[in-house]
């Protein structure tokens, strides 16, 4: 720059200083301080080197940085920094949108969206709190408002669901209901009713998946007694129980012809003169022909000889040699007891159709047919042993020979003798069969109450009270056996009927440790005939051999 120019601007911007202090207003406009001066202190000169408004001219050689000012004068702002244009700001998986601005140090940009907002993690299968994973605080394995698949919940009617490897299922049920079909579709969908009693209504009341079970439906009954008797089948009554479906003729007059006329459960019992249960009919001759409208077998079987004489029937114990026939055989006993033991006995295995069919339903009655197996080793080995000696007494006859009646018993022996257990206070057996029948050696006894003790382990004996006893099997008398002379009886067979609640009390008393067992039997027997089994039937074969034995019960008279 020449002297000249630098005097000519001195004065100027003298004269232009001067004019500022004193308040005069130069016609030349002054120069905006941003085009005079930048805020970094960066001189601006005339391009044409005269004051004179003409365009300034940059004067920097420093490097352009982002802040909206041409740093370098390069007549360019903020060249190569890409402002502007949109950009997304991620946090996690979250993300906002923005634009990219100059960044606080000018050093280079930022995008101006605001921060993803986090929440808590929720299970939506979106990055709730913005952490780059998805549902992490849920385990879909297990959880039973998320199983599988978030959202799915566990529910089942009346139950406690769980979830279990990403599915659903049952953990319990609520009291009072059961999952009897064993699915979860529909929870659990059994309410017990009844205290989980099963009563015979159509409904499955205890929750076991079966519907009235043991109340025998559809099979056949009988309702009425005697000529009132009707078949049915078994049905459901309305208070819970069973009815026959039978109905019952209605009782007529009671005639003398070995039926029961009146339906009263006795058979003759008018024609009962002196009230010991035998009757006497007189129009009936046992001898001659049956009528076709009399059951001979029953009036005969119990043809009062002497229906004045209470103790005179079929039925009565027989007092030997005091020439009077008590039991109506036609003759006096002679004062003879023959003796054998027991040397087999067994409950005879479910099934055998040798057992008779007590109830007259068609079929062989044997509800303790399912001991067999269990019972029946224990049984030969305390007969084998002596701890079981039971023994036959055959009162009243010499010779099996005959068509007679006598009287049958069965005692206990211990030590050799007859044991004071199986008497009564007169000192009579307690198990007696008075008027058992004989026919050239076909013999039966009974029906009579009879306490058959059976044989448990730990040396326990059960004894059993059961009802309408019958025995039956060849009897030979006199029978010998290596010198013993005594009795014998081959194919003999008991069989009765127990009622359950007996069966209850007896193993109650004697072996309580086998009440849990009572279920495995079933009743198969209906005395009352009021269409519902509530009796077991019995079935033991047994076979006698001659024996000894001392204290034995002489015959009546002796």
């Amino acid at each position: 720059m020449s002297v000249s120019k630098l005097v000519i601007r001195t004065l100027c911007l003298s004269a232009l200083c001067a004019t500022m202090l004193t308040g005069c207003v130069d016609d030349a406009p002054s120069a905006p301080a941003s085009e005079s001066e930048d805020a970094g202190g960066r001189g601006l000169v005339d391009a044409s080197g005269q004051v004179d408004g003409s365009p300034m001219e940059c004067e920097s050689s420093e490097p352009e940085v982002c802040d909206g000012v041409d740093n370098d004068c390069d007549g360019q702002t903020d060249e190569g920094f890409p402002l502007g244009g949109p950009c997304t700001k991620e946090v996690g998986s979250c993300s906002t949108e923005g634009t990219w601005v100059c960044s606080d140090d000018g050093a280079s940009t930022s995008c101006d969206a605001p921060d993803p907002v986090t929440t808590d993690e929720l299970c939506d299968e979106t990055d709730n709190d913005c952490d780059g994973e998805t549902d992490e605080d849920f385990d879909l394995a297990q959880d039973a408002v998320n199983c599988g698949q978030c959202g799915t919940v566990c529910e089942f009617p009346n139950a406690v669901a769980r979830c279990g490897a990403g599915s659903c299922g049952i953990r319990s049920c609520i009291q009072g209901f059961v999952n009897a079909n064993g699915t979860s579709e529909d929870g659990c969908e059994c309410e017990v009713q009844n205290g989980g009693d099963e009563l015979c209504n159509d409904l499955d009341d205890d929750c076991d998946g079966l519907v009235d079970e043991g109340f025998s439906i559809g099979a056949e009954c009988a309702v009425g007694l005697g000529q009132c008797a009707n078949s049915g089948l078994v049905q459901c009554a309305v208070d819970g129980t069973t009815e026959c479906s039978g109905v019952a003729s209605a009782p007529m007059a009671e005639l003398c012809n070995g039926y029961d006329d009146d339906c009263d459960g006795q058979t003759d019992e008018i024609f009962d003169a002196d009230g010991d249960g035998a009757v006497a009919c007189a129009a009936i001759d046992c001898a001659a022909p049956c009528p076709d409208d009399v059951n001979c077998e029953v009036v005969c079987a119990n043809f009062d000889c002497n229906d004045d004489a209470p103790a005179i029937n079929p039925q009565a114990p027989e007092v030997c040699s005091d020439e009077i026939d008590q039991n109506c055989d036609g003759r006096d006993a002679a004062c003879a007891v023959q003796v054998g033991r027991i040397v087999t006995l067994s409950v005879v295995p479910a099934g055998d159709p040798g057992c008779r069919d007590l109830d007259g339903d068609g079929n062989a009655d044997n509800a303790f047919g399912v001991l067999a197996g269990i019972i029946n080793p224990q049984i030969a080995q305390n007969i084998m042993q002596g701890s079981l000696n039971l023994f036959g007494l055959v009162y009243g006859i010499e010779s099996s020979d005959v068509n007679a009646r006598f009287d049958f018993a069965i005692v206990t022996g211990q030590r050799g003798r007859v044991h004071g257990s199986s008497l009564d206070e007169n000192g009579r057996p307690i198990n007696m069969f008075p008027g058992a029948q004989i026919d050239t050696g076909a013999m039966t006894a009974g029906p009579r109450p009879f306490v058959l003790a059976l044989p448990l382990a730990g040396g326990v004996i059960i004894e059993l009270p059961t009802q309408n006893a019958m025995i039956s099997g060849e009897l030979t008398v006199p029978a010998e056996l290596n010198g013993v002379t005594g009795c014998s009886i081959e194919e003999g067979l008991l069989t009765a009927a127990l009622p359950e609640a007996e069966l209850r009390a007896a193993v109650n008393a004697t072996a309580p440790d086998l009440a849990p067992f009572l279920g495995i039997f079933q009743a198969d027997m209906d005395l009352d005939r009021d269409g519902e089994p509530e009796s077991l039937s019995v079935c033991v074969s047994f076979a006698v051999e001659p024996a000894t034995i001392r204290d034995i019960p002489p015959p009546l008279g002796q």
